[in-house]
């Protein structure tokens, strides 16, 4: 931890993402830059919590996936208890990719 004059401790703001040409920052002592801090504002952090379990109850036998989503889960979750906005476009990039097939019958000039 970094201390300043008699003692006190200085603490920095860090950016991490631009909303609408507003830039967002967390707050946080040199010692732990990212220090995690609900505001009026904040996700609630029972809804994360209940977030995750329901992506880990959901790919339970994905094993991969899982380790990528806590992986990439713990980079964001300040963010994502910062701002409400960012927990929903989350759960919505969070879903594995699908992919659908479905059968085409093509018919030449000959009508076969």
């Amino acid at each position: 931890m970094a201390e300043g004059p008699a003692g006190t401790t200085s603490t920095r703001r860090l950016p991490i993402m631009e909303d609408e040409g507003e830039d967002l920052f967390l707050e946080g002592r040199l010692s732990n830059p990212i220090r995690q801090s609900v505001g009026k504002q904040g996700t609630d952090p029972e809804e994360v919590d209940e977030f995750v379990k329901h992506v880990e109850e959901k790919n339970r036998y994905q094993p991969e996936f899982l380790q990528a989503f806590h992986e990439v889960f713990q980079s964001v979750k300040p963010a994502l208890l910062m701002n409400p906005d960012y927990l929903r476009a989350f759960k919505v990039i969070v879903e594995p990719e699908r992919s659908i097939t479905f059968r085409v019958p093509w018919v030449d000039d000959n009508g076969k």
